[in-house]
């Protein structure tokens, strides 16, 4: 039964896997947008920062969740209460989650909750306010630490050795 164990301060060696074992990791983070060379130079090499590990939907509900009193009780300028932003997060629309901080005044506080998370600012402004097709990969909507028990499932129940 093989344990991957990666954080913030601590990444893989490459001895840790087995070269079957590596190709699975790398199919497994390919079906989740995540090129090998990526996935190799993260996991063996550079490690992952925190918001990688824990994942974006993950976060947002997390913040979602602490914040709930000042979202469900802000107003926009027509007078509209935050309900219709918070459901606007449920369909993973990073934009409208960004306007709901806005209206609830905890941009922020967002901000710079992702930049202990190891997001710099500028980053989180441009990949949450701007409307694209695709603001965040797969891997790095799910994080690293679902898709390391996908990668560990994998192994284990297919005994790659």
């Amino acid at each position: 039964m093989i344990k991957i164990e990666i954080s913030e301060k601590k990444h893989l060696q490459s001895s840790d896997l087995s070269a079957n074992q590596k190709k699975c990791l790398y199919a497994v983070m390919q079906k989740n947008g995540a090129t090998e060379m990526f996935s190799y130079t993260r996991f063996f090499r550079d490690g992952f920062k925190e918001w990688e590990l824990r994942g974006i939907d993950n976060i947002k509900k997390d913040f979602l969740k602490e914040n709930e009193v000042q979202i469900m009780t802000a107003t926009d300028e027509s007078g509209d209460k935050g309900y219709a932003g918070v459901l606007a997060f449920i369909e993973q629309n990073d934009k409208a989650f960004y306007d709901i901080l806005g209206m609830s005044r905890l941009k922020l506080k967002f901000i710079k909750h992702m930049e202990s998370l190891g997001m710099c600012t500028s980053v989180v402004i441009k990949r949450f306010s701007e409307l694209r097709e695709q603001d965040f990969k797969a891997f790095e909507r799910k994080g690293i630490n679902a898709i390391v028990k996908d990668i560990e499932r994998e192994i284990n129940e297919n005994n790659i050795v």
